[in-house]
């Protein structure tokens, strides 16, 4: 446990301690001669009848046991939002990844149909093996374009 933590303990069981022993002081009520009714911690008059009040701080000091249970229970909470919180950021950031990843591939696609529209090129494949080029028709450049279109309308809507 760190120091912080100890320290939290340490000022909730005396917070605790101080509270029990509020629970149980003596509180007194009376009326006074033009019939008001007083409260007093102090029997300050003869007629004052004392109450008993329940503060309910005592159940919270009645046994560090039920202290430890709850600082317990508090703990596991605390490590629960944390978890979660570390969880969520995660996500945030396997979304923004993913966000920026389509956001290249739609430029690229882009790109490319720009550069099927200019009419100055002439357009080929090159083949590998034997270096030879071979001109795209007109045909297939459109329906390339066409793919482009429909990819681009698929994925970066």
């Amino acid at each position: 446990m760190s120091r912080v933590g100890r320290l939290i303990c340490k000022v909730l069981l005396i917070s605790f301690v101080a509270l029990n022993g509020a629970a149980y002081a003596e509180v007194f009520k009376w009326v006074d001669a033009n019939g008001k009714v007083h409260y007093s911690d102090r029997k300050i008059d003869a007629s004052a009848v004392e109450l008993n009040v329940s503060t309910g701080a005592a159940s919270l000091g009645q046994s560090s046991q039920n202290v430890e249970q709850r600082l317990m229970q508090q703990k596991k909470y605390l490590n629960y939002l944390q978890s979660e919180r570390l969880e969520r950021k995660e996500k945030r950031a396997e979304l923004e990844q993913q966000k920026a990843k389509k956001k290249k591939y739609c430029a690229s696609l882009q790109d490319q149909l720009r550069s099927y529209i200019e009419e100055n090129v002439r357009w080929y494949e090159l083949n590998e093996e034997s270096g030879e080029r071979s001109f795209i028709s007109n045909d297939e450049l459109e329906k390339r374009k066409q793919e482009l279109r429909a990819e681009i309308h698929a994925s970066c809507s």
